[in-house]
């Protein structure tokens, strides 16, 4: 699925999606695309076998205030967001891969919301909080690293919520760096 809005249009999901098929093929693959001039927004549960591309956007929203959304992408690529899409919590949040995938934050993730971390390939987040701290960080899954790259860390609580971290835990250098 090719979705591409041009002139400023926001792309907004308000209703659940899953997308069907087998990871293997093409056809399940979804790339979204607002031409550097709009943004994307999740407000509710988004499933795709496939893989997931977001680009060109001025940002993207993940949740809503009232239920808990979940961003599952089973695709062979993991979850990559490049430095230029901020994220925002719009609510508490699971971001949620196929076993041995990647999930990666290049850029900024903010949000007073929860985010849990469905991986048990390697995670690495940017700048956590660096706006508005988030909620509490959990892992849902054994993942084979934790890393912090960014200059801030800022959230409610960090849990692997019994889960084992196979590789290291790094939380970089952050210059601001505030877990409660």
């Amino acid at each position: 699925m090719d979705l591409y809005v041009t002139n400023g249009g926001n792309i907004i999901i308000n209703s659940d999606v899953q997308i069907t098929g087998a990871a293997t093929g093409s056809n399940q693959n979804v790339n979204l695309q607002a031409n550097n001039q709009g943004s994307i927004t999740f407000a509710k549960d988004f499933s795709t076998p496939g893989d997931l591309a977001i680009s060109q956007v001025t940002g993207f929203t993940l949740g809503n205030s009232v239920t808990d959304t979940m961003l599952s992408v089973l695709g062979p690529n993991g979850l990559t967001f490049d430095a230029n899409t901020p994220i925002t919590l719009g609510g508490n949040s699971t971001l949620r891969v196929a076993a041995g995938k990647d999930i990666t934050v290049n850029g900024s993730i903010n949000g007073g919301f929860k985010l849990t971390l469905d991986s048990t390939g390697d995670i690495t987040l940017a700048n956590v909080g660096n706006n508005t701290a988030l909620g509490a960080i959990t892992l849902a899954g054994q993942a084979s690293s934790l890393t912090f790259t960014g200059t801030t860390l800022k959230s409610a609580g960090l849990s692997t919520n019994g889960n084992t971290v196979q590789g290291p835990i790094s939380l970089g250098t952050p210059t601001t760096q505030v877990i409660n």
